[in-house]
Order: C-alpha cells, then sequence, then structure tokens
C-alpha cells in the first residue's frame, strides 16, 4: 500500500470512528505520514458528548495494513502521532433536526465514468491494476509469496482498438508492472518469479498477453525502504488512481476523511451510478458524466453534462438527450444522494481507501448498481 492510501485508510478510519458515534457527523479529516510520525488534521462535528479515540484508529489501521516495524516503514506500536482535529461537540441534549448546512456547502465540478469493456463497467486497465493490487496484498498476509512488505504499486496499459460504433475492444495487454517491497534477504529473481507465479497469472487474462507482452516485475531491483520511510504521504493525493485511472477528468477533491453526505464524495459516488445505468441500460457503449454544485445541502446541480464519446446505441439520441434522462431520473442534490445511497446508514468506508472506489459489486459499494432510467 502505498503512503497515500495509508493515509486515505487512516482518514477513513477516523471517520467510521466519528460516524459510529454520531450517524450525522460533519467531518473534513486529512492525515499525512513521514518516517515514523502521522499528522491528523481537520475538523469534526459531533452531536454527542462522545469522542472516539483518534490515536487508538490510527494504530489499529497501521496495525491491520501490517505497518508493525519501523524497518518496513512505520510501526504502529511507536509511531508518533499529532493530533491537530478539532473536535466539537454539541449538547447531546439538544434536538439535531437534520442534516448540517455545512456538509453541502462546496461548491465544484465532479465526474464520473462508465465503459461496456469489462462487467464492471470499468475500463480493463485500472480494473487488472486493481486486483493485482488486491492479490499482492493477498499472498503478503497469507504468506503464498514469503518475504513480502505492505507498501506495493501495479500498472497496466493495454492496447485498445476504437470500433466504428464508439465503444472500445482491448485487443491485447502491453504492459504490467508491479513494484513490491520486500524484505532485505529476498533475492529478488526469486521474488519475480513467485510475483508471476501467484500475482500475476492469477489476476491478468491469458487470452490479451502476447509473445510481445511486458512484464515488469521489481524492475528497480530492491525494494526494501517504504512506506513512511521512502516517501511522505498525504490523504488524496491517489485520487486518480482511487477513481478511473485517468479515463477522465477529477474534480481533485479527496474522498477520504470526507463524510459522505458532502457533495465531493456523495456526488462522486451518485454519479457512478448514474454512469453505470446509462451504459447498462444500453443507451452508450461508454460515457463521461460531468456536473457542477453551488453550495448547500439540497441545491441541484447547475450544470449537467453527458459525454458518450460518440458511442450511443440507441438510435435517434443525442448526448443532451441522454443529460435530460439523467436529470428526469435521479435527485442529484447531495442530500438527495446521501439518501438513495444510503450513504446515511452508517457505512464503513474504510475499505474504500485501500483499492479504489469504484469498480467492487456488492458489500458497502451500494453506487456499483445500475438504476432505472425514465427514457421517455
Amino acid at each position: 500500500m502505498p503512503n497515500p492510501q495509508l493515509c486515505d485508510a487512516i482518514a477513513d478510519g477516523v471517520l467510521d470512528a466519528c460516524l459510529a458515534m454520531d450517524s450525522t457527523a460533519s467531518c473534513l479529516v486529512r492525515v499525512a505520514a513521514k518516517n515514523n510520525n502521522i499528522i491528523l488534521l481537520g475538523s469534526v462535528h459531533l452531536h454527542t458528548a462522545e469522542r472516539p479515540d483518534l490515536e487508538q484508529v490510527v494504530r489499529d489501521v497501521m496495525s491491520l495494513v501490517g505497518f508493525d516495524s519501523e524497518d518496513k516503514g512505520c510501526d504502529y506500536h511507536s509511531v508518533e502521532i499529532t493530533n491537530y482535529i478539532d473536535v466539537k461537540s454539541s449538547n447531546p441534549e439538544t434536538p439535531h433536526l437534520g442534516p448540517d448546512p455545512i456538509p453541502g456547502g462546496q461548491c465544484g465540478t465532479l465526474f464520473a465514468y462508465a465503459t461496456d469493456e469489462s462487467p464492471e463497467l470499468m475500463p480493463l486497465t485500472h480494473l487488472l491494476a486493481t486486483r493485482l493490487s488486491l492479490r499482492l496484498e493477498e499472498v503478503r498476509k497469507q504468506g503464498i509469496v514469503s518475504g513480502l512488505r505492505p507498501d506495493g504499486k501495479t500498472q497496466v496499459s493495454i492496447e485498445y482498438k476504437r470500433l466504428p460504433s464508439g465503444a472500445l475492444k482491448p485487443l491485447r495487454i502491453h504492459t504490467v508492472v508491479i513494484s513490491a517491497q520486500h524484505e532485505p534477504l529476498v533475492e529478488v529473481e526469486a521474488l519475480r518469479g513467485q510475483l508471476m507465479e501467484h500475482v500475476v497469472n492469477a489476476v491478468i487474462p491469458q487470452a490479451l498477453v502476447d509473445k510481445e507482452t511486458l512484464f515488469h516485475m521489481n524492475k528497480s531491483s530492491r525494494f526494501v525502504i517504504g512506506g513512511p520511510m521512502a516517501d511522505a504521504g498525504l490523504t488524496g493525493r491517489k485520487i486518480i488512481v482511487d477513481t478511473y485511472g485517468g479515463w477522465c477528468p477529477s474534480s481533485g477533491a479527496c474522498f477520504s476523511g470526507t463524510d459522505p453526505k458532502r457533495v465531493a464524495r456523495c456526488g462522486a459516488y451518485g454519479l457512478r451510478t448514474v454512469a453505470r445505468s446509462l451504459v447498462a441500460a444500453g443507451l452508450c457503449h461508454r460515457c463521461t458524466i460531468h456536473t457542477a454544485y453551488t453550495p448547500g445541502p439540497s441545491c441541484d446541480p447547475i450544470s449537467i453534462l453527458v459525454d458518450s464519446h460518440q458511442s450511443i446505441i440507441k438510435e435517434g439520441l443525442t448526448d443532451s438527450d441522454l443529460a435530460n434522462i439523467v436529470r428526469r431520473s435521479f435527485d442529484l442534490t447531495p442530500s438527495g444522494m446521501t439518501r438513495w445511497l444510503r450513504l446515511d446508514k452508517g457505512l464503513p468506508l474504510r475499505d474504500t481507501a485501500t483499492h479504489g472506489h469504484f469498480g467492487h459489486i456488492g458489500g458497502i459499494y451500494t453506487w456499483e448498481v445500475q438504476m432505472p432510467l425514465t427514457v421517455e
């Protein structure tokens, strides 16, 4: 897990702890990491006198990830935690009449994407890179590949063909890259073979591999020093990895540590449902959704743009028609998306911080569904 993802996991761990005490909590938490130091920043507003043990949350997340020794990058036993989070509590006897105006009080632009090149309606490059990352964590924690440490990176490049319909067809995998942190005594050449056998071969579809496919396993040779010891981490710095791997624009907003009532998070999740629904309904092969918001939890987006990338399937429809279908079919106010995504039900969000927020079916990922559309 790269350092920004560690920071994301801690930020969402703090968020989950706050929401467990008060499902209406307003949270905006950021985390920085370097060496054996974690810095917590931001603000939390709770409608209860209880306060979470934030230091214990940090240690629990780091332990779960596997940072249990300073040799690995940081140690949850001895890590120095500096807390600059401003926690405010309302009188618990004061009636709480609804969501604060603060969570919706952000303006900005939001984006989402969907494509029918994979059953998950995600770009195959990003989907496979995410699965490699998941598998790398799995073989480390289960001891299938010995000597691995928590830090690691994955990347997949694919050669595509754009069809006359506008759809994208993956032709072949061009390159697969894995960089896995390991113990000092690990033989790198042996590790490369294990990564190919237990990670690459378990994830990469052989039908897309040919004799010219490149596999770079720990190409820089030794990768012993990792985690916050090797590089500084900051919440939200891997937002492209968190979303669609560069296949559509990004708002730049950080998800982790941001409570789901804020438009930066509920909007990103809600628009993913919108994009999925348009593609799953057979209206287009792929699409990018772009909306803009002004402050306020009950505000409709001031603009909705759908770009089908010239891939509309249903004859006679235009991108403007798709945007009108979206307007008729979805409540895209922050409060509306929070409600129909069930983000106000205390869903644990920490798992979203480690292997991307999109493309995972089931569980807490309430946005990875198809919703009915009002076409006519």
